[in-house]
């Protein structure tokens, strides 16, 4: 955290390269200080490669619906 942040000024947190690995973008998020002004941006390369694609989607969906945060798809997720 920068330490010249107000503590109560917004946050922003990028997550990118998930390649599936859904318990571990569960575990990010679960260990990210979260408040409901807050943004998670997801960026690209959200399949392919880890353990489970449909349920990596199917979180990144459910977050994006009930939080300030969205997905943008680029390069190889298109």
């Amino acid at each position: 955290m920068i330490d010249h942040l107000p503590s109560d000024a917004p946050a922003t947190y990028a997550i990118g390269d998930l390649h599936g690995e859904v318990t571990l973008l569960c575990q990010l998020i679960a260990a990210l200080p979260l408040r409901d002004q807050d943004t998670l941006v997801f960026l690209s390369d959200y399949l392919d490669r880890g353990e489970d694609s449909a349920a990596t989607v199917a979180t990144l969906r459910a977050v994006v619906r009930r939080s300030q945060s969205c997905a943008m798809t680029m390069s190889n997720d298109a």
